[in-house]
């Protein structure tokens, strides 16, 4: 844990297997996958205590901003015990936000072509 956390190595592998795998190539899509791993503890104390987060989100679902902000409301969960931030602002799911741009529908149907040919 200590030699992925320091700036001297970065091991890509390593760092692959604490984020969870999401298989996209079939419906229904997961909207959020949420990996938790405790490292073994080890004769030095490294890995005591110690906890990685992975998390993984449907594009589909939200954004970058909104996954950290489902990040931030989380962590604000388990460290005080309530989702209630100063300036936290609740998720949107009006989809007209996102439809009104004009070649909206088209952008849409390319990503798909592009990141998952074998949807309907």
């Amino acid at each position: 844990m200590r030699r992925l956390a320091s700036d001297a190595e970065h091991d890509a592998e390593a760092y692959a297997q604490l984020v969870p795998t999401v298989v996209v190539s079939a419906l229904p899509v997961p909207a959020l996958v949420v990996q938790v791993t405790r490292p073994a503890d080890t004769d030095d104390g490294g890995g005591i205590g110690a906890v990685v987060v992975g998390v993984s989100m449907c594009h589909g679902v939200g954004d970058g901003q909104a996954l950290w902000e489902f990040i931030r409301a989380w962590a604000a969960a388990a460290r005080d015990g309530s989702p209630a931030l100063p300036g936290f602002l609740p998720p949107v799911f009006d989809r007209a936000v996102i439809n009104r741009h004009p070649k909206a529908e088209a952008v849409s149907r390319t990503f798909l072509r592009i990141f998952a040919p074998a949807l309907p």
